[in-house]
């Protein structure tokens, strides 16, 4: 299979007015292309060297906790994100227009190829895979608010469409965590994912050379959603070329995002008042029957 590479497109969203403010913020996305030269790492600060050599955003960003909350930098401490299905018939607003150059309008998001159903759950479940190995929680899916991409108003933290995207080298993109305080006007378009329609997406991890595992794309994509960059360790979900199938977290992966979200919460499992009560009396049972034996 011809290497597939995820390259990143930096974009000074509002860039009059950012000027005005003096801020220097600009707004990432990721694009998983199709590309045959060496791995592109523009935009991305590489952080060490093997085993953890994930990277993150040029302007660092996380989710907080609470819907439509991120900030910058403030690494590692507890985020927390909601998600949602965008709707067809949506389309971009005019400042990002030529951004990535999608044709008409979004689609309904069966199109990729998997039921509404099947495609909510294996959302849902790479989101609480990223959280199960750290500080960040999966606020799970919320109504989707039917705002233009990258609009006003819009609901869910990260939302996800499907799209006919033109350039013939992208499969999806996402864009780094953020709001409307942190980028200005089209903020909301932090998170966003959007899957290309024109690919032969299968959730199957033996998919063949003229299909692409959707889990896959989605696992790779979602990490950039939560603020991951690419890593350089070969066989990790945020490695920046497309090899097949990865549904699983390496050490690297785990290591990156714990750098933005912090390790995981150590839960302690409390016993019920009724069976801590069942408990001690068992121990209580056992000690009187050693007594016996041993008179």
């Amino acid at each position: 299979m011809t290497n597939l590479k995820y390259i990143s497109v930096k974009r000074n969203a509002m860039s009059k007015l950012l000027r005005q403010k003096r801020k220097t913020f600009a707004i990432w996305a990721c694009i998983l292309v199709l590309f045959t030269q060496s791995q592109a790492q523009a935009g991305y600060i590489l952080n060490g060297i093997e085993p953890e050599s994930f990277s993150i955003f040029a302007t660092p960003t996380k989710w907080e906790l609470g819907p439509n909350t991120a900030r910058v930098n403030g690494f590692p401490s507890l985020g927390d994100a909601t998600w949602s299905i965008m709707g067809a018939g949506l389309t971009e607003v005019p400042v990002v227009v030529d951004a990535f150059n999608h044709l008409g309008v979004t689609q309904d998001i069966t199109a990729l190829g998997l039921g509404l159903s099947s495609f909510e759950s294996m959302i849902d479940s790479m989101l609480n895979l990223w959280g199960d190995v750290s500080g960040f929680s999966n606020l799970g899916q919320v109504t989707d608010s039917g705002s233009n991409v990258a609009g006003s108003n819009a609901t869910g933290d990260i939302r996800i469409a499907a799209w006919n995207i033109a350039n013939p080298n992208t499969l999806a993109h996402a864009f780094q965590p953020g709001t409307e305080a942190i980028f200005g006007a089209i903020g909301s378009v932090g998170g966003d994912l959007h899957f290309d329609v024109a690919r032969s997406f299968v959730d199957d991890p033996n998919a063949n050379s003229s299909t692409y595992d959707i889990f896959t794309v989605a696992l790779h994509e979602l990490g950039h959603a939560l603020g991951l960059g690419h890593s350089t360790v070969a066989g990790s979900a945020m490695q920046a070329v497309y090899a097949g199938s990865r549904r699983s977290l390496s050490a690297d992966d785990i290591a990156g995002i714990n750098s933005i979200y912090g390790p995981a919460p150590l839960v302690i499992d409390v016993p019920e008042p009724s069976t801590l009560l069942i408990f001690v009396l068992g121990l209580i049972g056992i000690s009187r029957r050693h007594v016996r034996r041993l008179f």
